[in-house]
């Protein structure tokens, strides 16, 4: 099948959802030709890929500007980036096909929308089939949606139990983002969690804080271990805390007890793990000791809709492309 595919990531979200896809074709070339160009943390994700450097293009420049030219079909992250609303403008223009995808399952039309102005692709990948009616309900048409999973999420599996009672808690700029209208800011996440752990005599276990990329140096902890974190430190802890980010699922999928942690929150639930039913989020202070005190749930439901999320993936690029 002839053709050239044309891939652009921006976010380090993105890219971590379409790494293991760009591996697969390095080892296993598809049946077309493909290129990548990269943009802001993407570039931090990829920059380790052996053998990428025969099909990645220029890196991005934060700007609205439309290519200078396409392929036949282009995959483009959907981070709500102006050069990502020019790649898909650009390839609707010329009448290729124009494929987005969301790498999580939140803020779906801010992704497209911006001062009511829509930019939408010809197809928009999503992560769970309940994802198409909340995209629906923020006026995004059904019939361009197509759950696909996660092709990361889908390669995640059970860990063995921890050998530690450590706990690792995932910050995120949450005011700076949505101000209070969550009804919580992180550091009122951090020290409910402190606190809570604080009464627990038999907690035994350390208590380590994952800085988010973006969050503000003077915002952190001073009196807890800060870490990077990586998947692959997941062996290690008992227990994940956040409120709404992406090593949530990961903790999930692996079989960690994963809380989402929405003290005081609005109806607004931005964690879709919650929000679509797989877990409870935690609002108080009773239910933060009784989240910590219960199993970590089965992931099997969840881990069965992204089996095969590559595949999917693949299918809709072979599909686009022979169009």
């Amino acid at each position: 099948m002839p053709g050239q595919l044309d891939c652009v990531v921006v976010d380090a979200g993105p890219a971590a959802y379409l790494k293991p896809i760009v591996e697969d074709w390095l080892r296993n070339p598809p049946p077309f030709d493909w290129s990548i160009r990269l943009g802001g943390r993407a570039v931090n994700v990829f920059d380790a890929v052996a053998g990428l450097d025969g099909h990645r293009g220029t890196d991005l420049a934060q700007t609205d500007s439309a290519p200078d030219q396409v392929g036949d079909a282009m995959l483009v992250s959907a981070g709500g980036w102006p050069v990502e609303k020019a790649h898909v403008r650009a390839g609707r223009a010329k009448g290729i096909p124009a494929i987005q995808f969301v790498d999580n399952c939140y803020n779906y039309a801010r992704r497209l929308c911006s001062g009511g102005d829509w930019t939408l692709p010809d197809l928009l990948l999503l992560v769970t089939k309940r994802s198409i009616a909340e995209a629906g309900a923020e006026g995004i048409p059904a019939e361009i949606c197509r759950a696909v999973g996660h092709p990361l999420w889908g390669e995640l599996s059970l860990l063995p139990v921890a050998e530690t009672r450590d706990i690792l808690f995932v910050g995120a700029p949450v005011v700076r983002d949505y101000g209070m209208s969550l009804g919580y800011a992180e550091r009122d996440v951090w020290r409910l969690l402190k606190s809570v752990l604080d009464e627990k005599t038999a907690f035994e276990g350390e208590l380590h804080y994952a800085a988010h990329p973006e969050e503000s140096p003077d915002s952190l902890p001073r009196d807890t271990e800060l870490v990077r974190y990586d998947p692959t430190a997941l062996s290690r802890y008992d227990t994940v805390v956040g409120m709404f980010s992406a090593p949530l699922v990961d903790a999930y999928l692996a079989g960690r007890r994963s809380i989402s942690l929405q003290p005081n929150a609005t109806d607004t639930d931005m964690f879709f793990l919650t929000r679509q039913g797989y877990l409870s989020r935690v609002t108080d202070r009773a239910g933060l000791a009784n989240a910590l005190a219960t199993p970590p749930p089965d992931p099997v439901a969840f881990a069965g809709e992204l089996r095969d999320s590559a595949a999917l993936l693949n299918d809709v690029v072979c599909e686009a492309l022979a169009a």
